[in-house]
């Protein structure tokens, strides 16, 4: 707090952040609190007590979120950032309508989980829209 008063930048990004936070009027103090420190913490996920599932935070479960792509949404994207590899099944690449031309050759081999070897197809960069 002692940088705001003293420092442009920080008393900027200071402003931004509560500028830009939707904040309902009848929260309480400590959600905000936990809502600003979500919006310091950009590449991390977080979730309050009452978004978790009832076994709490010691689930195995996956996350799955819907996103969009090129006008198309896609319902139940796994999110895994410790993944070696994030694949998107050709019948999803159609029906995004990305054209294939764009796709780079590709050696590997995905193992899938019944243990089978799968060939990958290619690899391609997609611009994705991924926001609440």
């Amino acid at each position: 707090m002692s940088l705001i008063p003293s420092s442009n930048l920080h008393l900027n990004a200071f402003h931004k952040v509560l500028n830009e936070a939707c904040i309902p009027q009848d929260m309480v103090q400590d959600f905000i609190e936990h809502l600003i420190g979500r919006n310091q913490s950009a590449h991390h996920l977080y979730f309050t007590e009452d978004e978790l599932d009832s076994e709490g935070i010691g689930h195995d479960k996956p996350l799955y979120i819907t996103m969009k792509c090129k006008d198309c949404v896609i319902a139940k994207v796994l999110i895994d950032n410790g993944s070696a590899l994030n694949v998107l099944p050709k019948h999803v690449m159609d029906q995004m309508s990305i054209d294939a031309s764009h796709m780079k050759p590709n050696t590997m081999t995905a193992i899938a989980y019944d243990g089978t070897p799968k060939p990958i197809i290619g690899s391609i960069d997609v611009d994705l829209a991924i926001s609440p």
